[in-house]
């Protein structure tokens, strides 16, 4: 049997595939069915809370909600190696270091400002979330 892809979304692709539907809905989705391992740190989930409180007037209950569900379906890793090679948007090195240290093999992303200019990263490729839906369905 062939081992889980394992991708850390960053934080517009989560918000759009919670809120929303689309191809970030069906890889939330198949996180929650455990078609791939979702990656996930401790600094992509204040950056969620932040942005479901700030922009969608999530409730506390909401966000505790959200959460749990999210860890329930992820592995959380703690990064021990920073980065800073997106200067212009510090959290997108977040998202690259969960990226190491849960030693992922893609890293989504609708960001084509910082992360999707990179193609790569440390040999990790940066897809978009329908390159990684189609990288998904031919496994």
């Amino acid at each position: 049997m062939k081992s889980l892809i394992r991708a850390v979304l960053d934080t517009n692709v989560l918000v759009s595939g919670l809120l929303f539907s689309g191809v970030p809905g069906e890889l939330v989705e198949a996180a929650w069915e455990q078609s791939f391992r979702l990656t996930l740190s401790s600094e992509i989930l204040a950056e969620l809370r932040r942005v479901l409180r700030e922009k969608f007037s999530f409730s506390d209950q909401a966000m505790y909600q959200t959460e749990v569900a999210l860890r329930r379906i992820s592995t959380v890793v703690e990064p021990v190696e920073r980065v800073s090679i997106i200067q212009d948007k510090p959290s997108d090195n977040r998202i690259l270091e969960a990226a190491i240290a849960g030693r992922v093999d893609a890293i989504v992303s609708g960001d084509r400002m910082h992360l999707l200019p990179l193609r790569s990263f440390q040999g990790i490729p940066i897809l978009t979330p329908r390159q990684f839906l189609e990288k998904m369905e031919k496994r």
